[in-house]
């Protein structure tokens, strides 16, 4: 387990958080990027099969690992956009029970 995937499953859903994921993830993807593009270059110069192979095998590993840091920043926005609407709702209630001048109204419970 790489320093970026130990930092991924340790956060909680913060804005800050999320928003360091999607550093992470941007950092995953380039490296991604890279490998295909190593693979390509070693296929185009005529590299041997063995070469090829072994670049390939490094491109998959990154592929997952992009992939990896893909569904823990989607999940950790939804996990936090799940407290954001939950507390919206309750402000929501609270508003819905207050008139104009302040005053708190009963609904008859």
């Amino acid at each position: 387990m790489d320093d970026n995937t130990k930092f991924v499953q340790t956060m909680p859903a913060t804005k800050r958080n999320v928003e360091a994921l999607s550093q992470v993830k941007c950092e995953q993807k380039t490296k991604r990027d890279k490998a295909y593009q190593a693979v390509d270059a070693a296929e185009q110069n005529g590299e041997s099969r063995a070469v090829v192979k072994n670049l390939k095998l490094k491109a998959e590993d990154q592929e997952l690992k992009f992939a990896v840091c893909s569904l823990v920043t989607e999940w950790t926005a939804q996990q936090r956009d799940k407290a954001l609407l939950a507390a919206r709702k309750k402000l929501k209630v609270v508003a819905d029970n207050v008139t104009k001048d302040g005053k708190v109204v009963s609904h008859g419970t």
